[in-house]
């Protein structure tokens, strides 16, 4: 079940995304979402990999990171590492969160998230939606089989194999238009998949 990165989720007073107020003080645009958090450890909320520690004059210690659905965050201002470049489980310790740099009026954690195909959005939109999913709310979604890359299409309880990736690519497109933050594509384990039955009954389109 998915995480958010601190044990407490708390939003900094006009520290939102594209926060008007902060606009006004900083004169600059707000594209990600600033956290409470005093030197606090981080951990990761799904599995995923590190891809890049580095300094900023504006946000000090930076980490990128991109988590198995595809969606990415990068995350400043932290005190320090606790792991090197490379993949991750959930709830790995990642960071220690700081005050580094100079673009920071105290202690606090600020991220910014991306979504698989890299357009900008609200940190918390991401949060609101993975958080509120249940473990095995499967149900008309499409899942993938980490092992080994299978996917199928979950329905009624059963799952149909889906061996068209020119299929599957039109209806994950045609529901990201209708919902661009759901996830439409899960991974799952092997434990998962065999939880579903497979049928012959063609519910997807292909």
């Amino acid at each position: 079940m998915a995480r958010f990165f601190l044990d407490k989720r708390q939003v900094v007073k006009n520290g939102g995304f594209m926060d008007p107020v902060y606009y006004s003080y900083w004169h600059r645009q707000h594209y990600g979402t600033d956290y409470v958090a005093r030197f606090v450890d981080g951990y990761a909320p799904k599995d995923g990999t590190i891809t890049r520690k580095y300094w900023g004059d504006a946000g000090g210690n930076w980490i990128e990171l991109r988590l198995i659905d595809g969606y990415s965050f990068r995350i400043c201002h932290l005190s320090k590492y606790h792991r090197s470049l490379g993949t991750f489980r959930e709830g790995d310790r990642l960071f220690t969160t700081g005050n580094t740099g100079k673009l920071t009026a105290g202690p606090h954690m600020h991220t910014q998230c991306n979504d698989p195909s890299g357009k900008i959005i609200d940190c918390e939109k991401y949060f609101n939606q993975i958080l509120t999913q249940r473990p095995m709310e499967y149900e008309n979604n499409v899942i993938r089989l980490i092992d080994d890359g299978s996917y199928a299409y979950v329905k009624g309880g059963k799952k149909q194999l889906i061996k068209d990736p020119g299929a599957l690519a039109v209806f994950t497109f045609l529901q990201r238009i209708d919902n661009p933050i759901k996830e439409f594509i899960k991974n799952v384990d092997r434990a998962t998949w065999e939880k579903y039955p497979i049928t012959e009954n063609n519910f997807f389109p292909q």
